[in-house]
């Protein structure tokens, strides 16, 4: 079972907590901290009063030390560190409890280090663990991030992380219950959500087990009064030039917006905007924001990126599947114009490709004779007289042969164009 509760090995952090005596509001409310432990009175055994067994203990630069060789029999350093307790916690809709959590390197870590910051109510408790290479019974490489309950067989872990703790850094390890839902944090990251089996609203003991060479900081245990919990999300606004069921045009669609948030709580990170492109197609924007009781607010924006239109070829090119009959090896002018909307494109790096193949030659198909080819230089061009592109292309020298061309823009719209070279 992976818990210290077998070694006996408590620290307890606990104090006596006062019944709250808020008055139930409508509007919403912050958390209120009902217990803090910050260490910065540099005193061991005041506010609250602490009761301990040995030397292990001390406080540096304003953080609980815990350096000690005073083992439990398997080699597992302990101690105790303890409060008296003897009042309770009214029954809240809004549950956080959260530490700093430092695991050394020094003495022997190889046989365990861990924290559990433990919450005990009337039905059972929560534990809020960090914890690497300590199980019981064995001297076995555990190690996790995890809030767990207890059970009438011992603790299951409800919410547990998959990546290893490191000696030597330091983490904010959090657990936020709301609406019945138990949220695991380590640094402000999500660990994992679950809903929570015990539903304990009465509790009378808050402290923490303790397990080699640590520092403890920041213990805190958070709640808001019955029904005065914020249950509204926070107020986004867009930042942009994107609007819901917006159309653009390839090429002109405005840069990715982004967004802010607002909320009475305080907004929890930033807002970001995810979904964005500017590929042709449908494209869903979705803005998310949080609030620092963990109310998420989502708002959606869908926009159209749309083709461009092609028109052309001109003559002396004929379309719509007709076989223009030219003799080989002479060039063809093709002329075309490109718009985006009411927009013309004159640029040639709008153009992709000019290309041609091979293809059979369909005996059922309308046939016409080219009565213009073109003399003079093959490369695409934009002629400003008469507002359109031209590229003289010189057929291939392939008498009989029929011949498909065809013209590719940025945004991969196309005019396609049939050849029979006699």
């Amino acid at each position: 079972m992976k818990t210290l509760r077998y070694y006996r090995l408590i620290i307890a952090l606990g104090l006596i907590f006062a019944t709250l005596g808020v008055p139930l509001v409508a509007q919403a409310q912050n958390p209120t901290i009902v217990f803090l432990d910050d260490f910065t009175d540099g005193e061991l055994d005041n506010n609250p009063t602490w009761t301990y067994s040995n030397t292990a203990w001390s406080i540096i630069n304003g953080q609980l030390h815990h350096d000690g060789a005073i083992t439990d029999g398997s080699g597992r350093y302990r101690t105790i560190f303890d409060s008296t307790i003897n009042e309770i916690i009214q029954p809240l809709d809004y549950l956080e409890m959260s530490y700093y959590g430092y695991l050394k390197s020094v003495g022997n870590p190889q046989i365990g280090t861990g924290i559990e910051l433990h919450l005990v109510g009337q039905g059972g408790a929560y534990m809020l663990r960090l914890q690497k290479g300590a199980t019981s019974g064995a001297n076995v490489n555990f190690f996790s991030f995890a809030l767990s309950y207890t059970t009438p067989n011992g603790w299951v872990d409800l919410i547990v992380s998959n990546f290893e703790p490191t000696y030597d850094q330091g983490y904010v390890i959090k657990a936020i219950r709301q609406n019945g839902i138990w949220t695991l944090y380590v640094d402000s990251q999500v660990i994992g959500s679950a809903a929570d089996p015990l539903q304990i609203t009465t509790y009378n003991r808050f402290f923490n087990d303790v397990i080699g060479s640590v520092i403890i900081d920041d213990v805190t245990l958070k709640t808001l009064p019955a029904n005065s919990l914020d249950t509204t999300p926070p107020t986004i606004t867009w930042v942009g030039d994107i609007d819901d069921v917006d159309n653009f045009y390839f090429g002109f669609v405005p840069a990715a917006p982004t967004c802010t948030a607002d909320d009475p709580s305080g907004v929890d990170g930033p807002c970001t905007v995810t979904g964005y492109a500017s590929t042709l197609g449908a494209h869903t924007l979705t803005a998310r924001a949080q609030d620092t009781v963990g109310n998420v607010a989502t708002e959606t924006r869908n926009y159209t990126v749309i083709p461009w239109m092609l028109t052309g070829f001109y003559q002396p090119v004929d379309m719509n599947g007709v076989y223009n009959l030219v003799k080989n090896g002479s060039t063809v002018p093709l002329k075309f114009e490109v718009f985006a909307g009411s927009t013309e494109l004159t640029d040639v790096t709008d153009i992709k490709s000019l290309t041609y193949a091979q293809t059979s030659c369909n005996a059922n198909a309308i046939t016409d004779e080219i009565e213009t080819l073109a003399t003079g230089s093959t490369s695409l061009r934009y002629d400003v007289a008469s507002g359109q592109f031209i590229y003289n292309w010189k057929t291939p020298k392939t008498a009989g042969l029929c011949y498909r061309m065809t013209l590719t823009t940025l945004d991969s719209s196309t005019l396609v164009a049939y050849f029979k070279l006699k």
